[in-house]
């Protein structure tokens, strides 16, 4: 984790990233809870960067960079998701947006 120091008396502010979120956004984003991004920050799965004593934030295009599929082909999670749909039996409207809400929120079901 990257955090604010002091060098010789002076704050030295490392070079941050321009895209800094917080982890409440990062988590709205990969659908996690803000824990688990701290424990990814923690585990070194993502940088993070401690921001005062309290705020702790990571860059958004690494939070994005872990929003593929997980069959670790590449593709977004919402390209990933289209495709099971489309591929899906005939269905009905209603149970194109069922199945697309429960594959995105699978992580609320768990």
């Amino acid at each position: 984790m990257v955090s604010l120091r002091e060098h010789e008396g002076e704050d030295v502010e490392p070079s941050l990233p321009s895209d800094l979120i917080g982890t409440a956004e990062a988590a709205e984003i990969l659908n996690v809870r803000p824990q688990t991004i701290r424990q990814w920050i923690k585990g070194g799965r993502l940088t993070g960067y401690r921001i005062g004593v309290k705020h702790l934030r990571t860059s958004r295009s690494a939070v994005e960079a872990l929003a593929v599929a997980p069959d670790g082909s590449g593709i977004s999670r919402e390209e990933h998701i289209r495709r099971i749909v489309d591929t899906a039996p005939p269905l009905t409207a209603t149970q194109i947006t069922a199945l697309t809400d429960m594959l995105r929120n699978r992580n609320a079901l768990a």
